[in-house]
């Protein structure tokens, strides 16, 4: 690959009832959630109807590493620390790509959580080929797994495959 992008992992809707359900630990407080989701992925999404975005805003500003996160424009306003993640703000007219719309000159994708390994490849290669190209040639993007069950383990294999396949 000869593009330079900064692929993030994460998971889209961390509210949904399979996460509730499976990923996260049973007796983990409602409040640490998302300290938790930030240990264990560098994306995360910030939905509108999102109950603890002011919470998100607190732990990224303790998170010892960069976050790259996607926020509905509902939660604009809050104290987001900017200089250390990056944080995209969709005001309804963000691009994002996804295998079935092959969006182009997006920083943000959505994969399903359902997918093999060779898939899963593909879509890595589709959307760095797709990101906007800068005069530096460096792109911060995140691909976010469709949250379900498999959701956490599927993208830990996306990252594992973009090691693998050197655009880490």
């Amino acid at each position: 690959m000869d593009r330079s992008v900064n692929l993030y992992f994460g998971l889209t809707d961390r509210h949904c009832t399979a996460l509730l359900a499976g990923f996260y630990p049973p007796n983990l407080p409602e409040d640490w959630r998302s300290a938790y989701m930030m240990n264990e992925f560098n994306a995360m999404q910030v939905a509108a109807d999102d109950p603890d975005a002011q919470q998100v805003c607190a732990d990224l500003a303790d998170a010892p590493s960069r976050h790259w996160v996607w926020v509905d424009q509902t939660h604009q306003d809050l104290n987001w620390p900017l200089s250390q993640h990056q944080i995209v703000f969709d005001q309804g007219d963000l691009k994002v790509w996804r295998p079935d719309n092959q969006q182009s000159g997006a920083v943000v994708g959505v994969v399903p959580a359902k997918a093999d390994p060779a898939s899963l490849r593909g879509f890595i290669e589709a959307f760095i080929a797709q990101t906007p190209k800068t005069a530096t040639e460096q792109v911060d993007a995140a691909l976010f797994v469709q949250a379900d069950a498999s959701a956490p383990q599927t993208a830990h294999d996306l990252k594992m495959l973009a090691g693998m396949m050197g655009v880490l």
